[in-house]
């Protein structure tokens, strides 16, 4: 199940962009990310 992602905060400036993105790729993409953050940050702690 997909819950919507809040773009709080997020402008997209000049139609960078496409909406379909926006909707529809852009939470996987920054979930990977955060994910990826935390996980070095749980590495950077252990050392």
């Amino acid at each position: 199940m997909s819950v919507a992602f809040d773009l709080t905060g997020i402008t997209n400036v000049n139609e960078y962009y496409t909406s379909n993105y926006l909707a529809n790729v852009f939470q996987e993409d920054a979930s990977k990310t955060v994910a990826l953050w935390s996980e070095r940050a749980g590495q950077a702690r252990e050392a």
